[in-house]
């Protein structure tokens, strides 16, 4: 089982791991901060709870039905 505390973020250095990712480092931290930074896509929002820009996926007990016992991942949360 991976062990949560190694995660990036959750190390010493914080937030500061992950804004210095490699994924990250064209982002100007204190422009997004301050809001001076464009969005490079802005999607459709048609209503103010319009959820077409997300995928469906079924409900979750749909899901639960297809698990057994053994295989809750919450089991131990």
């Amino acid at each position: 089982m991976a062990d949560v505390s190694k995660r990036l973020g959750m190390l010493k250095g914080g937030a500061d791991d992950v804004k210095q990712h490699r994924w990250f480092c064209k982002i100007e931290w204190k422009a997004l901060l301050s809001k001076k930074i464009a969005m490079s896509y802005k999607p459709s929002i048609k209503t103010a709870g319009d959820t077409s820009n997300f995928n469906s996926y079924p409900d979750s007990d749909n899901i639960a039905q297809t698990l057994k016992a053994g295989d809750d991942p919450f089991l131990e949360w």
